[in-house]
């Protein structure tokens, strides 16, 4: 099983476990930063909600996966003519269009 940041790393041809900044994501992807800024930071106000239920995993790594997720399902659903996504869906509409 391949967690979305492997996925996201073997779509931009990078090594299966590399760390991406959000500086990075940007340059890759075209997603303002601004954007990835806001997931990270609901990323960050659901670990205090449901992080107990993931001990081991920091703030920090919770509001990364939470964009490696974003940006994968959104050019999922871009890529399979699909309007929504399951998590922040204002953003998605705000980037689908230079996903295309």
């Amino acid at each position: 099983m391949s967690t979305y940041k492997q996925k996201f790393n073997k779509k931009f041809n990078q090594e299966k476990d590399k760390s991406n900044s959000k500086a990075n994501m940007t340059k890759l992807t075209g997603i303002s930063k601004k954007v990835l800024d806001e997931i990270y930071d609901r990323g960050t106000g659901a670990f205090k909600t449901a992080g107990a239920s993931r001990p081991n995993m920091t703030k920090e790594q919770w509001s990364f996966g939470r964009i490696y997720a974003f940006i994968m399902k959104a050019y999922d659903a871009v890529k399979k003519n699909k309007d929504k996504i399951n998590q922040d869906q204002d953003l998605f509409e705000k980037i689908k269009n230079k996903l295309k």
